[in-house]
């Protein structure tokens, strides 16, 4: 990642509805209902990763295979920060001996809500939606990758 990712208390004693915004995938407008954490986290993405939430959502679109929008997207954004943590544990481990105090997961001091997440890229989160013939099959669809014609996504 290019920069550190924004402090922010998580907090659910807001309102955690979904909600749909409009965005644009290739070209064409729709609607994505989502809860609001997994939007600041999209656009928390975008921002590190100088890209649009446009492009992003693009992007999850060109992978997603016969998977829905919204799910992809949501996955797309759980395998991003999973990928950060394991990054910045693995730094951490290579880095700091045996003398440094025990840190939480994924965070950069102790006591701090700072996520470090190290090189995790949008590359790297997109690369859960590697999608296998047989479990295209199964769904029904057709591997984008591989350029078979399939059922068609609306």
């Amino acid at each position: 990642m290019r920069n550190k990712l924004p402090q922010y208390p998580w907090s659910f004693s807001e309102d955690q509805s979904p909600y749909c915004r409009n965005v644009t995938v290739d070209g064409r407008r729709t609607s994505v209902r989502m809860e609001p954490m997994i939007w600041q986290s999209l656009a928390e993405i975008a921002e590190a990763e100088s890209y649009t939430i446009n492009h992003l959502c693009t992007l999850v679109d060109q992978r997603r295979g016969p998977m829905g929008l919204t799910a992809a997207i949501r996955l797309f954004v759980l395998h991003y920060y999973r990928l950060a943590i394991a990054t910045a544990d693995a730094d951490r481990n290579q880095t700091a001996a045996d003398t440094a105090p025990a840190q939480p997961p994924g965070f950069s001091d102790p006591g701090t809500t700072e996520l470090v997440p190290g090189p995790a890229s949008v590359d790297q989160a997109l690369a859960i939606f590697v999608w296998t013939d047989e479990a295209l099959a199964r769904v029904g669809g057709a591997n984008p990758a591989s350029g078979q014609q399939g059922e068609q996504r609306v």
